[in-house]
């Protein structure tokens, strides 16, 4: 069985696969750049820059409960 990856794991995966520079991303969500980077090296950050994170990289977010299978 596959398994799945944290949220935080595939929004760093996301960040990186943008093709956005730190300074971009920084810069477009206004947070402090040592933010971004503490996050990419995998400390956490907060659900505020979270959300304008995905919503930057024009993520969809679902939240359900464990084990729920996805429409596609």
């Amino acid at each position: 069985m596959k398994r799945r990856m944290k949220f935080t794991d595939e929004l760093r995966k996301a960040v990186r696969d943008s093709g956005q520079s730190q300074t971009e991303i920084w810069s477009a969500l206004k947070v402090d750049k040592a933010l971004l980077s503490r996050f990419l090296s995998g400390q956490g950050l907060g659900f505020d820059t979270l959300d304008k994170l995905a919503a930057h990289l024009d993520l969809h977010v679902s939240v359900g409960p464990k084990g729920q299978k996805r429409r596609s």
